[in-house]
């Protein structure tokens, strides 16, 4: 209290001050700045816009797309695609492999790409438009282990690896691998940012 009327008594000296030199005296606005205060009145909540049943396990923004990783009543993991112009969730799709920690999706136009850590050499493709699902076996010569992928150009990037990156071409399924050359003698857990790769086909 004490505190708060010295503040205020200097205050009111500093304007007296001012006030007898001459100077203008102008209180300054600490409110918050327009950027700040459009974010607030734009964001919106999304676990009220999903739900309660669902928790949030990831999401990331692509295209003008919320992309997210749920769990629905910690039983069934789902993938769910809002628009964040409109707000409005456009598709919710079961992970078919239901599998929360270990699986990633990316989009790209009509289609999903779902890939799990513990199934890498399966890929599932579903369309955004009649919710077909699509089941692709790659057979990759090495192993690989996929913790995220990136859908750009007709090609999926399968990155975050244990063992190194991988890079699937969609028109013909073709594959690359930049795998880990092992003259470290250990598998690095963040080797898809190493330099140390060998190219091989896959």
């Amino acid at each position: 209290m004490k505190r708060r009327i010295k503040t205020i008594i200097l205050d009111i000296l500093v304007v007296c001050l001012l006030s007898n030199l001459g100077c203008n005296y102008k209180v300054i606005n600490y409110g918050l700045s327009k950027e700040v205060t459009q974010f607030t009145t734009d964001s919106f909540d999304i676990a009220k816009a999903i739900g309660s049943e669902y928790k949030i396990i990831r999401c990331r923004v692509k295209n003008g797309k919320l992309l997210i990783s749920a769990l629905r009543d910690n039983q069934k993991s789902y993938f769910i695609i809002i628009d964040l112009r409109s707000r409005i969730i456009e598709h919710l799709i079961p992970d078919p492999f239901n599998n929360y920690i270990a699986s990633s999706f990316d989009i790209s136009k009509d289609s999903l790409f779902a890939v799990s850590a513990l199934r890498p050499d399966t890929l599932f493709v579903t369309s955004l438009n009649t919710k077909k699902l699509n089941i692709f076996f790659l057979d990759f010569k090495q192993a690989i282990s996929p913790g995220q992928i990136i859908f750009s150009k007709d090609h999926l990037f399968l990155f975050n690896d244990v063992y190194g990156i991988a890079v699937l071409n969609l028109d013909d399924l073709s594959k690359t691998v930049f795998h880990n050359d092992g003259s470290l003698g250990m598998i690095h857990p963040q080797s898809s940012r190493d330099c140390n790769l060998n190219c091989v086909k896959g």
